[in-house]
């Protein structure tokens, strides 16, 4: 995950969701925290805006799910609830040969 926990709401909400997920999953997942932090706060440079609507980018956190292979299977901007997190790791975590779940 990318995201400030100390400033940003939404990141604390989403990092605390992985860590309830992580006694389920610590043999199948690693878990990463990338901070940013500044010295003071100021205002987005104009290239920095330019880049963030040219690639879409539209705040924090940043929630990468990553396969076995090393193969990004999702990208979650902004809050991400445990369900949504934990479905999306189920799927990157499934062989590739399953199509479907037998329940």
């Amino acid at each position: 995950m990318f995201g400030n926990p100390d400033h940003c709401i939404y990141c604390e909400k989403v990092w605390s969701n992985i860590h309830d997920l992580w006694p389920h999953y610590e043999k199948d997942m690693a878990a990463i925290l990338k901070i940013h932090r500044a010295a003071k706060f100021w205002g987005p440079e104009s290239e920095a805006v330019a880049l963030g609507q040219r690639y879409g980018v539209i705040g924090e956190p940043w929630l990468f799910v990553i396969d076995p292979k090393g193969i990004v299977t999702h990208i979650f901007i902004g809050f991400t609830g445990r369900e949504q997190i934990e479905t999306e790791l189920k799927k990157a975590l499934r062989p590739a040969d399953v199509k479907f779940e037998i329940k």
